[in-house]
């Protein structure tokens, strides 16, 4: 039996020698697993000596064999539960949700039917050696070294053999792609209760796949030595030459593993995507600048400085329309808005006389419909009436004629109601106490949009200790509509922390939507190699923190250095990186911007199958929905509120914004995360 021993002690060794344990949960730098098939190969044929490793006596040996044979015991056990549970849900809910093209390339059922049979397998095969650890009843282990050593047909070792040409598949096989290159390419989002989430996220498709694999082929290979050794102990013959096929097998399936995944995971995308939510909740999947930019109805004097010399499309945009929520009704006007402009009017057109469907205060429309008369054109669905309905006119003020203006309202003035502010301060984790960034949303409160992170603590590998992950609550904002930047009263911002209040500066802590500030670059901003993210924030372009600079809005990631095997964030390595000095920076992110173009944009919850469709180096501008299908009534695009995280967490590499749309919508603003590829 000390052949026996010197095997158990081998697979030790290895197991110890390589980290394993770690190794099999993340798959992380996978040539580990040639390096460990070598080392295998390289002790069957008697290459790799013991001596120096084990000290001491006899007994001394099998006391540190046994002791390591429990630990390798609760190792397996783990790993088996694991990968059960997750081999249960992995096969048939990724495969429904591959799009139907790719169904017919994988011959699905085919597929689950290997994997099912592999995992039957596996599992009677660790029912087995449990028994066999209970009790060493000869016929039990007869049967399990036939189970293992079988040639026959639909037995482990040709289901094995199956499930390697799946991953690296020859000219003469039914399907010439490998698996991990097709999943990669395939799978795509999902639906998940009440919001859209990619359930496995590509790379992590890749990782499942390859632990799966190797993990089985690495057991059996450990039992076929095993029961290699029984069988030379039991007959006094030699099967050196089957031990050396069956090491030499490992080596050669591991090393094209690490071809296949790599190559895969190579094409593979790292960023997470995500849908329609199947249910549109304001507040909940989906956020909006409420009343920021809006169609507006208003007499000609109200919004010309009281005058009614011109026409509505020559009104200048340059300044504050202030008089336009001073409407007197003594001055022979028609109406005065419920709803007046607090701020700046442009894209006026004249209608002489029209009819609104005109909404309460309350309401974040301020209509429901508009017809123009004039012009015989109809603003929004004029099908039924929320409000009242009002009928404003051009009014004669002596010889001149006062038009009624169609217009777009851009918030400015601290006395408006709109939700109208982007919050610019740093979201970051707790690096103190090793904790990242796993995931990220947009949120509104206190009248501000947020970007709110989820953290969690940072494990070896990259790992998330699932436990520990947490959302961040935004800091408590008190608004102040008294607020005065450079003479002009737009309103300000206090921190509330307990009883203290802090003046919030405007352009470095937040910033407000306006009609010269309206545009936000779409990037993907990436960390260096060996860096995770840490925080993330808003800022202007150029770092430029001038309140009224007409610089476009674009992401910023804080970024840490971590030791990847020990999972510990290094914290002095720590700095922001936007798109503008980023590591190996796309050269298209320094040429000149293109807007992304929305087309005849309506309220974004009424359309469907939003997906993405800006490029990272485009930008964005906030408008109203289109005035035929909506009233113009939306500040779109809209904020996409859904939580987007992975649902096997790791640490991140980067973040980016991009437009989700659709035909005919507004689309939402999207944020994006990016996994790490640790290969």
């Amino acid at each position: 039996m000390s052949r026996i021993l010197y095997m158990i002690l081998l697979i030790l060794v290895i197991l110890a020698r390589h980290q394993v344990n770690p190794f099999v949960a993340t798959i992380g730098d996978i040539a580990t697993v040639s390096n460990f098939a070598n080392d295998a190969l390289a002790f069957v044929n008697g290459e790799l000596p013991l001596g120096n490793l084990i000290m001491g006596s006899t007994g001394h040996a099998i006391n540190i064999i046994t002791e390591k044979m429990d630990k390798l015991s609760d190792t397996l056990n783990e790993m088996e539960s694991n990968n059960e549970r997750r081999m249960n849900y992995m096969p048939g809910t990724l495969i429904s949700r591959i799009p139907q093209e790719i169904k017919v390339i994988l011959d699905c059922p085919n597929y689950v039917i290997l994997i099912g049979v592999c995992m039957i397998n596996y599992l009677r095969i660790m029912s087995i050696i449990q028994r066999i650890q209970e009790s060493y009843d000869r016929s039990t282990i007869d049967k399990f070294i036939d189970a293992v050593t079988s040639h026959r047909i639909g037995d482990l070792p040709e289901t094995l053999g199956n499930m390697h040409l799946l991953m690296m598949p020859g000219r003469s096989e039914k399907y010439q792609k490998p698996l991990l290159e097709i999943l990669t390419k395939g799978v795509k989002c999902c639906h998940l209760e009440n919001y859209a989430v990619l359930v496995l996220h590509h790379s992590s498709v890749c990782s499942k796949f390859i632990m799966l694999f190797f993990l089985l082929k690495l057991e059996h290979t450990l039992w076929n030595i095993f029961s290699y050794a029984m069988l030379t102990s039991y007959k006094n013959t030699s099967f050196a030459g089957e031990m050396r096929k069956a090491a030499a097998q490992l080596v050669t399936r591991a090393q094209g593993y690490l071809i296949s995944t790599k190559r895969a995971m190579k094409e593979a995308s790292l960023t997470l995507d995500y849908c329609d939510p199947k249910n549109f909740t304001r507040g909940e999947n989906f956020v909006e600048l409420e009343k920021s930019i809006q169609m507006f109805v208003g007499n000609e004097v109200d919004i010309n400085g009281n005058s009614c010399s011109d026409v509505c499309s020559n009104i200048d945009s340059s300044g504050i329309r202030s008089d336009a929520r001073n409407c007197d009704k003594n001055n022979g006007n028609s109406w005065c808005p419920l709803q007046s402009c607090y701020g700046r009017i442009y894209d006026c057109i004249s209608a002489s006389t029209a009819s609104v469907c005109e909404l309460g205060k309350s309401s974040l429309r301020r209509y429901d419909w508009v017809e123009d008369h004039y012009n015989n054109h109809n603003y929004g669905n004029t099908n039924s009436c929320n409000g009242r309905i009002r009928n404003p006119s051009y009014y004669r003020s002596g010889l001149t004629s006062c038009d009624v203006c169609i217009c777009t309202c851009a918030d400015e003035i601290g006395e408006s109601p709109a939700n109208r502010t982007i919050n610019l301060r740093p979201q970051l984790s707790n690096i103190e106490a090793n904790m990242v960034i796993t995931g990220v949303k947009f949120i509104s409160s206190d009248k501000i949009i947020h970007i709110q992170i989820k953290e969690g603590e940072l494990m070896s590998g990259g790992r998330i200790k699932p436990e520990t992950e947490h959302w961040i609550e935004p800091e408590n904002f008190e608004y102040d509509p008294k607020g005065i930047l450079k003479s002009r009263k737009v309103g300000s911002f206090f921190l509330s922390t307990g009883n203290k209040m802090t003046l919030m500066k405007h352009g470095m802590d937040f910033t407000f939507v306006t009609f010269f500030q309206r545009e936000i670059n779409l990037d993907d901003v990436k960390a260096p190699s060996g860096y995770v993210v840490t925080g993330v924030k808003f800022v202007r372009e150029g770092n430029d923190t001038d309140g009224l600079s007409r610089r476009r809005l674009q992401l910023a990631i804080y970024v840490t250095k971590f030791d990847f095997l020990n999972g510990v964030l290094m914290k002095d390595s720590s700095y922001w990186i936007s798109q503008e000095n980023m590591p190996n920076r796309p050269e298209n992110y320094g040429l000149r911007r293109n807007e992304v173009e929305l087309s005849a944009p309506d309220d974004p919850t009424k359309g469907k199958d939003h997906k993405q469709i800006s490029k990272p180096g485009q930008y964005v501008k906030f408008t109203t929905s289109d005035r035929v299908n909506d009233a113009g009534q939306a500040t779109i695009p809209f904020f996409d509120g859904q939580s987007v995280t992975s649902t096997i967490s790791t640490a991140l590499s980067g973040l980016g914004l991009f437009h989700r749309g659709a035909s005919g919508s507004g689309g939402f603003f999207g944020i994006k995360i990016v996994n790490s590829r640790f290969t």
